[in-house]
Order: structure tokens, then sequence, then C-alpha cells
């Protein structure tokens, strides 16, 4: 997967007379989205909005009532992660949405939070007073 493309699902946009969101890399709300993404991935017969948004909800640590079924596939589907299976209320994930959903999904889990949890183990230990980190020559 190419920066540029990565960098085309940051960028809101037109398509189609419709506004298509960014889905910003770091958004925990995207990064629930493209991890319950990878859960659903493996079905053939495709899943229901009722049954990812759960799952989505439960990684935002939300209410399913604060976060709704528009939403979700408005960000989805127009971003070609997801398509709709002809005739049914279902879902599948593209190869293109599988894809990012992994690629995303493993950057966050494996590198960005380990790596944040070593840089500030806890919110508490902040330094009080700034810190100087220019470099001298």
């Amino acid at each position: 997967m190419s920066q540029d493309t990565l960098g085309q699902l940051q960028i809101p946009r037109q398509q189609d007379g419709q506004r298509v969101p960014a889905l910003r890399f770091g958004d925990p709300r995207v990064l629930a989205l493209l991890q319950a993404l990878c859960r659903f991935a493996h079905l053939l017969a495709g899943f229901r909005n009722r049954e990812l948004r759960p799952h989505v909800a439960t990684l935002l640590g939300r209410d399913l009532t604060t976060y709704s079924r528009g939403a979700m596939t408005y960000d989805l589907r127009l971003h070609g992660l997801i398509q709709r299976t002809a005739g049914a209320h279902r879902y599948t994930v593209t190869s293109f949405g599988l894809r990012v959903a992994c690629f995303c999904s493993k950057v966050h889990l494996h590198i960005l939070r380990p790596g944040s949890a070593s840089v500030a183990p806890s919110m508490g230990s902040r330094p009080t007073a700034p810190i100087n980190c220019s470099v001298t020559h």
C-alpha cells in the first residue's frame, strides 16, 4: 500500500455529489472501525451493520445509542472499504478495505500503542516545567 493511498483516505473530498469524510489515522473512531473490520473480513456471506456496530462501540468504550448505524456505514462504504451485497442488507470487506484495516490496525496495536506507553508511562509523571529540546552544537 502506497503512502499516497493512505494519504487519500485522510483527506475529505466530494464523490458523486456526496461529501466523503477523512479517515484520519490515529482517530480512535477510525481505529475502532478498522479493527472491527478485521474481525469480520473472513465472513464470505458478509455482515450486517447491526453485527459490526456493537464491536465498534465496544472498542470505542461507548454505548450503542451514541454511535449511529449511518455514521459507521457512511465512513466505510464511501471510502471503498466495504461493499454492499446486491439485494441484501449485508456488506463484505473489499480487498482494499482488508489491506487498509490490517495495516492500520497492526501499526497502531504493535508499534504506536506500545511506543507511546514507553514515552509517557503515566500521565501523572508529566513534567511541570518546560523542557528544552533544542540541540546545541
